[in-house]
């Protein structure tokens, strides 16, 4: 007679939901005597409930001169859409998207540049960091903007 040998096996599948994603909400600023750095945006409470690589969810800043003006600064990836040190590894295969670079910190250079070091998660050699320097002009905003290689 033959024996039938039956395996079962259980499995605990955990789904994490938009709903039960921790992204909390932030607002920095960051003075020097040139202009202030004003960020707002959201960033995962923890790695593990983030759905993507970046802690960062998103996040808009923008330069507020001494006179007031203000302009956005636009991100890592459309300021430098050709450097390899902006990292393009999320979303799928075929349909590549560039990480989300958050302001970790901002270093006043001189009167009239602005050091802002960024960051975008993750476990790499090359380009989890990017230290931006920008030049600011009370009149026109960002003249000039250079990414530290």
């Amino acid at each position: 007679m033959r024996e039938l040998l039956i395996l079962v096996m259980v499995c605990n599948f955990s789904f994490v939901f938009a709903e039960d994603l921790q992204a909390l909400p932030y607002e920095n600023t960051y003075k020097c005597s040139v202009a202030v750095i004003h960020t707002i945006g959201r960033r995962c409470e923890t790695e593990e409930s983030c759905p993507t690589v970046s802690p960062f969810q998103y996040e808009n800043a923008e330069i507020i001169t001494q006179g007031g003006k203000k302009f956005l600064i636009p991100s890592l990836a459309q300021s430098f859409p050709k450097s390899k040190r902006i990292l393009r590894d999320e979303g799928s295969a075929k349909h590549t998207q560039p990480r989300i670079y958050g302001i970790e910190k901002v270093i006043c250079v001189s009167n009239e540049k602005i050091g802002v070091l960024y960051y975008a998660g993750g476990n790499c050699n090359l380009g989890c960091e990017n230290y931006v320097i920008y030049t600011i002009s009370q009149i026109k905003g960002l003249t000039d903007v250079l990414l530290s290689e």
